[in-house]
């Protein structure tokens, strides 16, 4: 592991929440992930929905997240918008509210 898989794994420890990721047609799985809400996107039209990102650890899903898969966390559901894998392992969701 290095220092940056550590960064990833200490920022889940410390800013991280507790979310249920669901793949269609599968039983959902319940992880750490650090959602940062309300974010401004590029290359997406103004009033087009409110949208937030997700880091998580694909590892901790036993899958690659995908398009239109869904997240909840507490009672606020999101379909995944856009996926950016990194090269240490981490996984950086755009995610659109339900």
């Amino acid at each position: 592991m290095n220092i940056w898989q550590n960064m990833d794994n200490a920022l889940l420890a410390i800013m991280g929440a507790q979310l249920s990721y669901t793949r269609p047609g599968f039983q959902a799985v319940t992880i750490t992930g650090q959602v940062s809400s309300g974010v401004m996107l590029e290359n997406v039209p103004a009033g087009s929905g409110t949208y937030s990102r997700l880091m998580l650890r694909p590892e901790d899903l036993g899958f690659t997240p995908s398009d239109g898969d869904t997240v909840s966390v507490g009672s606020t559901n999101y379909t995944v918008f856009r996926v950016e894998l990194d090269d240490i392992g981490a996984a950086h969701l755009v995610l659109r509210k339900s």
